[in-house]
């Protein structure tokens, strides 16, 4: 009798204890993987932002570049305009030399001193020289700042890719942080769970040993209709009731309320769907108006193994399992209340 009770402790922890703890891991194992994942994106982040920072000095740098540049164009600009204005000047004065030395011709002296038509000429060339010096600086100038422009729009486009995806990864690590505190709710909830199981096992246990049987639900329960004399609602079955009406949902499962034998399973017209299951303690349990019979004669059962689901077979009025405990086989009838 020891080993048996050892056995049916047994059984009890699988039904009610295992499911809820394995799913309380199963919860925590994700927040686990779920967290990694978070940490990983928190370093993804972290690397866009730095490549953010790096690209927008890149920015500052060619705006200042550019600065420096437009400051020597315009300053190659005057040098440029500077030196036209000179060399507008030099040719009023070679024409000036010129008829000068025109005139000297005429009065026969053959040279201006100091202010030669050959010399004011070379003059001329060598600022039309320094002209075109400065027009290549400028070019060479226009040409970098048009580099420098084309790099910092190259820089501009992978900033706001940046930006992009710095937006995806922090709205994909928002989404798994939301996904974080559903799994924590769903885990405290298992956790409940499991100890409102375990909880649920151990009063099991204790009302096995000491009552001899456990409820035929995996719930409280309430009775519609209790043992003994009442106004039959069908009309079939006389003012006796030799069990207890527990309502419920259709499908719901039926348990066995403690481990049997079954003696007798099958359909009956007023039972419907039924089994009878013959215990060691001397007594035994009746199952009926079962929607399904999972149960066949001879078969052996452990506690809260299931019998079948609830229904409304027979002569029934509603979905509910009617549960009744007997000391023979149709006969000696008690009152369930009493044990379970």
């Amino acid at each position: 009798m020891k080993k048996k009770s050892i056995l049916v402790l047994a059984s009890l922890s699988l039904l009610f204890f295992l499911p809820q703890a394995a799913q309380a891991d199963e919860m925590s194992q994700k927040i686990q993987e779920q967290t990694q994942v978070v940490k990983q994106l928190e370093k993804e982040v972290a690397t866009i932002t730095d490549k953010q920072t790096a690209v927008k000095e890149e920015i500052k740098a060619f705006d200042t570049r550019a600065v420096t540049l437009e400051n020597e164009l315009t300053t190659l600009h005057n040098e440029k305009e500077a030196i036209e204005n000179e060399i507008k000047l030099q040719e009023i004065r070679l024409v000036t030399l010129e008829e000068m030395a025109s005139l000297q011709t005429i009065s026969q002296v053959t040279t201006v001193k100091n202010n030669s038509v050959e010399n004011q000429k070379e003059r001329i060339d060598a600022l039309r020289k320094e002209v075109t010096e400065v027009e290549a600086k400028i070019a060479a100038t226009n040409k970098t700042i048009a580099a420098e422009e084309t790099n910092k729009e190259q820089k501009v486009a992978e900033q706001k890719e940046l930006e992009k995806a710095a937006k995806a990864v922090q709205t994909k690590m928002a989404n798994e942080e939301a996904a974080i505190e559903r799994l924590e709710a769903e885990a405290a909830a298992a956790k409940k769970a499991a100890a409102e199981a375990e909880a649920a096992k151990k009063a099991a246990a204790e009302r096995l040993e000491r009552a001899g049987f456990i409820s035929p639900l995996a719930r409280s329960y309430s009775i519609s209709s209790g043992f003994g004399q009442r106004v039959d609602p069908t009309g079939y079955s006389g003012t006796g009731h030799d069990g207890i009406d527990i309502p419920g949902s259709a499908g719901e499962a039926i348990l066995a309320a403690r481990y049997g034998t079954v003696v007798e399973a099958g359909y009956h017209s007023s039972a419907g769907n039924y089994a009878i299951v013959k215990h060691d303690n001397g007594y035994y349990t009746y199952y009926m108006h079962m929607t399904e019979n999972f149960v066949s004669v001879g078969q052996t059962l452990e506690t809260s193994q299931q019998i079948g689901t609830m229904g409304t077979t027979g002569n029934s009025t509603g979905v509910h399992l009617h549960f009744g405990i007997a000391t023979g086989v149709w006969s000696g009838f008690v009152n369930p209340t009493n044990f379970i």
